[in-house]
């Protein structure tokens, strides 16, 4: 059965017949979902404008106005030229030519196709190509489990990452160009905290509301004797826990930060860093838009080809457990699909070969 995520009916939308092309895009899901729509929506824009640098182009972010994700859309936007305004589903407006949903693949919700064809004979082929895969790649569209699955899958066979995922059809060949815009001075953030020298950031977060039971997470006495291990061989490194108050405290840190950042100070602060220590989430993915400086990152339930940057240190077990199980059951964040207590994806990861990741890293900076 699929489950239609966002359903709008066509005839409240009113485009206008002007020479403006006006493209909605609704875009949900975790910071990290977040930051990498918006790349994409950046390569979209590029695209575009490649062909006719003179088309006017009106973009909106659209954004469920959930566990603040609206404000920070609207930083993450601050200051960056290709998106004409950020709002709330309440407050859209009814005017686009283009409507278009990206929670992994892009959607297509509703064309102006006529109009489109006019204005931007590039767009017109592109909203046929996202069309025709959508039509052959159903069941990835499935809202949940098993669609996310099968869309991670599909995307692997395809040779996307989920860097390119949006880019159905694979037709306009997305790379980083997204770059957020610091709100905050990072030297007045980093007095704030008293970090006056390099510094190591660590979380131990995968989303707020799953707390200490998602299986991202590598268990918390790993991260202390990484801690023990990175404070005997580097005492001139500071290391900040960053993460919510919830976050359980990792021992041995010099500067517990849990629930003491604002967000545009946790960006800051992840674009300073040395190194960044965490599982796959939102943090990771917003390091590298904001500097492309190395993270250590311990996967486990989501799987390093799709999800690993390039500048990254992608650590996963060796052992008979190899991970990659996103989705493939829809409570797969608190339970193991194995049944193991702690996951072997990512409990097996020693904290003596996360330290020589990290100080790896060290050397290099």
């Amino acid at each position: 059965m699929f489950i239609p995520v966002f359903y709008l009916p066509k005839t409240v939308l009113f485009p206008k017949n002007d020479s403006v092309c006006r493209v909605g895009f609704i875009i949900r899901g975790g910071v990290g979902d977040l930051i990498l729509a918006i790349n994409f929506i950046k390569n979209f824009h590029d695209y575009l404008r490649a062909e006719n640098a003179s088309l006017e182009l009106w973009i909106d972010l659209i954004v469920p106005d959930k566990r603040g994700h609206l404000d920070i859309v609207r930083t993450l936007a601050r200051g960056q030229e290709f998106i004409h305004r950020v709002c709330g589903f309440h407050q859209m407006p009814r005017y686009y030519d283009l409507l278009v949903e990206i929670i992994r693949f892009s959607e297509v919700l509703f064309a102006k196709e006529k109009k489109i064809a006019r204005l931007s004979p590039r767009l017109s082929s592109w909203v046929k190509t996202v069309k025709a895969f959508r039509k052959s790649c159903a069941y990835a569209y499935t809202h949940g489990s098993p669609g996310y699955f099968l869309g991670n899958q599909t995307a692997l066979m395809l040779g996307q990452k989920r860097l390119s995922q949006a880019d159905s059809g694979s037709v306009i060949g997305v790379q980083t160009s997204f770059r957020p815009i610091l709100t905050a001075d990072p030297s007045e953030v980093k007095r704030r905290f008293d970090l006056t020298g390099a510094f190591v950031t660590l979380q131990r977060g995968a989303g707020g509301k799953d707390g200490d039971r998602n299986t991202k997470l590598w268990p918390v006495e790993q991260y202390t004797r990484l801690v023990r291990l990175l404070r005997r061989a580097r005492p001139d490194i500071a290391i900040v826990q960053l993460g919510v108050e919830k976050n359980s405290k990792i021992e041995g840190v010099t500067h517990d930060l849990r629930g003491k950042t604002s967000f545009e100070e946790l960006m800051a602060l992840c674009a300073e860093a040395a190194c960044h220590v965490d599982g796959e989430c939102g943090i990771v993915h917003l390091r590298h838009f904001l500097s492309g400086k190395p993270s250590v990152v311990l996967f486990g339930p989501t799987d390093d080809r799709l999800y690993g940057y390039g500048e990254n240190i992608n650590l996963r077990s060796a052992g008979s457990c190899g991970g990659g199980c996103e989705w493939i059951t829809s409570d797969y964040m608190r339970r193991c699909p194995r049944g193991f207590e702690s996951p072997p994806c990512v409990a097996d990861i020693s904290p003596e070969e996360a330290f020589r990741a990290v100080d790896t890293v060290l050397r290099s900076v």
